[in-house]
C-alpha cells in the first residue's frame, strides 16, 4: 500500500484528482482514479497492486478557476517476491517442510498448491489445494496423517497464489511458468543391514526417516517375494523408528533362511 506525495499548490482546494495505471497504459485508459487529499495512501480495499509490476501515476488539483492540468507522470515498481525456502530442487529432511518468502507488505493472503512430479505446472494440485489462507511466513506444512501428507522419497511441485484484501487474485508465484520443486529424503533401512547374517530370530529392525512421519507400515516377506510386493507380515508402527519383531507375527523366522523387508 504505497503512499503518494506531491507539493501542495497554494491555489488548490483541499482535494486532488489522482490516477494510477499499469506502466504500459500511458494514456491511462485502464486507470483507477480517486479524489484524494495530499499525501494519499493507496487504499486497502482497492484492487491490489501486483508484486514486480510497474505502475504510473499522476495528480491534478482543483482551484477556484477550475481544473488544473495533470502533473507529469511518475513511475514506480512494486517489490518482487523473493523465495527463501524451499529453494528449487531442495532436499527436505521433514515431511512437514517450511515455506518462506520475502514479499511486499499488505498482500491479503496466499494459497499454497502442491502436486506430484507429473504436474510441473501444478494445474491439478492433488496433494495440497489451497486448504488454508496463509497470511504469515514462514509457514509450516500441516500435520495431515499418513493418508494425505507428504511422503518420504517423493518429488513435489508447488506454487503460491496471491490475493488482495478483497479476495481478488493478483497472480501466481512460480518458477518461469513451472512450479518450484523439492524432494523429501527417503527412508534408509539401517538394521539389519542388507545381506546381514547371524541375525537373531527376534531381530530389531531400525530405519532412518525424515522427521514428522506419523506412522509407518513394516513389511516382511520370504524368498518367494523378494520385491516385497505381497508380504504376509504387515505391522503398523506408530511414533517409533524401530520394530522389535514379535513372536506372534505371521511368519516365524528361521535360521539359514533369507527374508526381505
Amino acid at each position: 500500500l504505497p503512499t503518494f506525495r506531491w507539493d501542495n499548490l497554494w491555489c488548490a482546494e483541499s482535494e486532488y484528482d489522482f490516477q494510477i495505471s499499469l506502466s504500459d497504459d500511458i494514456e491511462f485508459n485502464e486507470r483507477l482514479e480517486y479524489i484524494v487529499d495530499i499525501d494519499f495512501q493507496y487504499p486497502s480495499d482497492a484492487p491490489g497492486l501486483i508484486p514486480n509490476e510497474s505502475y504510473i501515476w499522476r495528480v491534478r488539483a482543483y482551484s477556484i478557476t477550475g481544473e488544473t492540468p495533470w502533473s507529469n507522470t511518475a513511475t514506480f515498481t512494486i517489490d518482487k517476491i523473493e523465495l527463501i525456502e524451499p529453494t528449487p530442487g531442495a532436499i527436505m529432511e521433514s515431511v512437514r517442510p517450511t515455506f518462506n518468502i520475502k514479499a511486499p507488505a499488505n498482500i491479503g493472503h496466499y494459497e499454497l498448491m502442491i502436486s506430484y512430479n507429473n504436474d510441473v505446472n501444478v494445474t491439478l494440485p492433488e496433494v495440497y489445494n489451497a486448504e488454508e489462507q496463509i497470511t504469515n511466513f514462514p509457514w509450516q506444512y500441516p500435520s495431515q496423517g499418513n493418508e494425505v501428507g507428504l511422503f518420504p522419497g517423493m518429488i513435489y511441485y508447488w506454487k503460491l497464489l496471491m490475493f488482495d484484501k478483497s479476495g481478488i487474485i493478483l497472480g501466481e508465484f512460480m518458477n518461469d511458468d513451472e512450479g518450484w520443486n523439492f524432494r523429501i529424503i527417503p527412508i534408509i533401512l539401517s538394521a539389519p543391514s542388507n545381506g546381514a547374517t547371524n541375525v537373531s530370530l527376534n531381530p530389531k529392525f531400525e530405519w532412518e526417516p525424515p522427521t514428522s512421519v506419523p506412522k509407518y507400515e513394516f513389511w516382511l516377506s520370504n524368498d518367494q517375494d523378494i520385491e516385497v510386493e505381497n508380504p504376509p507380515v504387515r505391522i503398523d508402527v506408530l511414533g517409533a523408528q524401530f520394530l522389535e519383531y514379535p513372536n506372534d507375527a505371521e511368519i516365524t523366522l528361521e535360521y539359514e533362511k533369507t527374508y526381505y523387508w
